[in-house]
């Protein structure tokens, strides 16, 4: 976050231009929950009593499918690319999609149980008020007592500075998991 190498994560065009070259092919740029056990565990244990969860700039991910698949009854996920969004609605699987910048979400005032966060906030938040925006809408559309689970690569010192004053309002807890070979 903030450097010059991730300020292109935040431009719709470089992932439209990414999607587009990889043909859409399913692609996990973190740590996968299917071959990751332990990362598997923690998400089911964080969301079990979650009945609604939206997942933010979803890609090419199968999580929004997985936590289907985890019992989650309703499962919503965005991207701010149009073809991306286009070709997951075609083949969505029970998961809602939508064209939508996490950053200026369109959904109701809390009316989201849990948000999942597995890298966009990493790619996105390039710099301080970016990254404020987005923590904003999260906070927005969360239910009071509504979960925001962030899967990150960055170390807890920076995601901690990421949060800002919002680590008086939200409880925070860390979990480091390794990462597998593929």
């Amino acid at each position: 976050m903030g450097t010059r190498a991730y300020r292109g994560l935040a431009d719709p065009a470089y992932w439209e231009a990414h999607f587009q070259r990889k043909q859409f092919a399913r692609e996990e740029w973190y740590l996968d929950p299917r071959r990751h056990a332990a990362l598997d565990a923690f998400i089911r244990q964080a969301l079990q009593e979650v009945q609604r969860v939206l997942v933010i700039g979803c890609g090419t991910s199968s999580l929004p499918e997985d936590l289907l698949q985890f019992g989650i009854p309703e499962v919503s996920a965005i991207d701010f690319c149009p073809s991306l969004i286009e070709q997951r609605q075609q083949a969505a699987n029970g998961v809602q999609y939508y064209c939508m910048d996490a950053t200026a979400m369109t959904f109701a005032d809390q009316s989201i149980q849990a948000v999942v966060d597995k890298g966009t906030a990493d790619a996105i938040c390039a710099s301080w008020d970016q990254a404020q925006r987005l923590l904003g809408e999260i906070e927005r559309v969360l239910q009071r007592d509504g979960c925001y689970l962030l899967i990150s690569c960055n170390p807890p010192r920076m995601v901690q500075g990421f949060f800002g004053t919002r680590l008086r309002r939200w409880q925070m807890s860390h979990t480091a998991f390794d990462r597998v070979d593929e």
